[in-house]
């Protein structure tokens, strides 16, 4: 049938959340409104977005599109920043689950997208900032992670109205929600110790560190621990090797990470590691 659409007529200025759920994933949009101003939000007949238009001379102002998906091995979610304009439509869809989509039919402008992308298995938390990309009136924009277990790169197009597209490899402009670093790894005398370093901690915080012995690809055995609440500062872990980790060809890996709550949500790893001696 018809997609749904809602339209929303302003009685004051303030701000509205309107979402729409379709066959593939969920949509949200966030604008500010005012006395008159008349808006109206549509979900994509393909089921993974959704469609905003500011009706009549609605004047330009913020406005944020939210698109998830919830694929086979993690829950995804992309969010756009933008501005709308009077007369004017943004559409945003998240295609197959994997690639941002995005149309801005309005005045030119800035805008900005976030990728977050969280794995079933163990929770990992992964975070894309693309910084400013300038649009103009009919842009397009497909958005492509290298993958979304680390969101490392994307991999954008953009194309202007009757022009040729344009590719480039945008790096990951967000920010590290806290620091970690693996200060020293030794592996000796039967004993691997790694020393680790805590800084600029939220108030939730929690790590995971692991401890591999490898000869080659293969893994000889593994040593655990796990902190529910991280303090800032050094800790050392420290594991009595078994005596088939112990010959001159095996490696111990130290995998540290370092999951944080709150307002600045994300993960941290570091990885190092040493011959035992």
């Amino acid at each position: 049938g018809k997609p749904l659409a809602h339209t929303v007529r302003g009685l004051k200025a303030g701000r509205y959340t309107q979402a729409v759920i379709g066959d593939r994933g969920l949509a949200a949009v966030r604008v500010a409104t005012a006395a008159g101003v008349k808006d109206t939000t549509s979900a994509l007949p393909s089921g993974d977005g959704l469609r905003f238009e500011g009706l009549g001379d609605a004047p330009t102002r913020p406005l944020t599109l939210d698109v998830a998906a919830d694929a086979s091995a993690s829950s995804r979610r992309a969010t756009v920043r933008t501005r709308a304009s009077g007369g004017g439509s943004d559409t945003v869809r998240l295609a197959r689950g994997a690639e941002l989509r995005y149309t801005h039919d309005g005045a030119p402008t800035s805008v900005r997208f976030t990728l977050q992308g969280v794995e079933k298995a163990d929770g990992r938390l992964a975070t894309f900032e693309s910084g400013p990309i300038s649009v103009g009136r009919g842009a397009t924009l497909a958005a492509t992670p290298s993958s979304w277990v680390t969101l490392r790169t994307v991999r954008l197009t953009t194309r202007s109205r009757g022009g040729r597209p344009v590719t480039r490899l945008l790096r990951n402009r967000a920010k590290a929600p806290a620091s970690v670093a693996i200060t020293r790894l030794t592996a000796r005398g039967g004993r691997a110790t790694v020393a680790t370093r805590f800084a600029r901690l939220p108030q939730f915080a929690s790590a995971g560190i692991v401890l591999r012995a490898m000869r080659g690809n293969q893994r000889l055995a593994r040593r655990m621990f796990k902190v529910e609440q991280v303090k800032a500062g050094t800790r050392r872990f420290a594991w009595t090797l078994p005596r088939a980790a112990r010959g001159r060809a095996v490696r111990v890996v130290a995998d540290v990470t370092l999951v944080v709550g709150g307002s600045r949500t994300g993960t941290v790893r570091r990885s190092r590691s040493v011959r035992v001696g």
